[in-house]
């Protein structure tokens, strides 16, 4: 069962960089570090940190099978890969909602709510269903392209859906200072930042990247995989798709809403 995870996860993320990775756990230490760092697997240790109690370490030069083995231990639950956007094409963009302000409990800030809801009803009109899951104290919105497409491109597009996300807010009467959208991949090829992949608990709050349905509301974890699977095969949207997008974007199909 993890190995077709495993397999799955590479196919959706199939342009992520898969020689570095940023790794979260709470139960590795310098254990862990003597364990990868070896002659043998020639992987390297770029940077260590310890944030929020968590230690995190951006590993570099991984070997493929190491690369398929921390998959694995993310699919098990024991860690978080966050991926490495490629810097010139990718298959795969997202728009990252955060809160800026912090929340107690499990609920979404309401600003948060409404920003990804807005995001999702302009991506809706130009007919890209994004993978919405439910990252903490946001959401991460998956979009799948069928084949790799230039940064650029994707940035800009990313760029001007949240640029009317913003506005909308702003005209119905919510705070968009309340909110952090932020784009992936970036327009240059300085990529970065990392995002934590699909498909594991949260190891701080030990919370499952539960997927948002748009009509059943937040799945299982097994739902979730599932519909995950459904969605790469069924909603990966072509460049000539995007092309037509991006040109609504810019006409005055995307007149910005006021909601009410």
């Amino acid at each position: 069962m993890y190995s077709l995870k495993v397999e799955l996860l590479k196919k959706f993320y199939s342009t992520m960089d898969r020689t570095v990775m940023k790794l979260e756990a709470k139960d590795y230490g310098f254990d862990f570090l003597d364990t990868i760092l070896n002659p043998i697997t020639g992987t390297q240790l770029d940077y260590a940190e310890i944030k929020g109690n968590i230690p995190k370490y951006k590993l570099s030069n991984l070997h493929p099978k190491v690369y398929d083995y921390f998959l694995k231990c993310h699919i098990e639950q024991s860690c978080n890969v966050c991926g490495y956007f490629d810097k010139l094409q990718n298959n795969v963009f997202v728009f990252n909602i955060d809160g800026t302000e912090k929340k107690e409990g499990d609920e979404l800030a309401e600003d948060v709510k409404v920003a990804g809801g807005i995001i999702t009803k302009y991506l809706r009109k130009v007919n890209i269903e994004p993978l919405v899951v439910l990252s903490g104290r946001g959401y991460h919105l998956w979009c799948r392209m069928t084949e790799p497409v230039d940064n650029e491109v994707l940035a800009d597009f990313i760029l001007r859906v949240i640029v009317r996300t913003l506005a909308t807010m702003e005209n119905s009467g919510f705070d968009k200072k309340k909110v952090n959208i932020s784009k992936y991949p970036h327009d240059n090829e300085q990529q970065n930042c990392s995002l934590r992949l699909f498909g594991s608990k949260h190891v701080k709050n030990q919370v499952f990247s539960h997927i948002f349905h748009p009509t059943q509301g937040a799945l299982s974890e097994a739902d979730s995989w599932a519909y995950f699977k459904e969605h790469m095969d069924n909603q990966s949207i072509t460049p000539e798709h995007l092309t037509d997008a991006m040109e609504k974007l810019k006409g005055t199909y995307f007149e910005v809403e006021r909601r009410a």
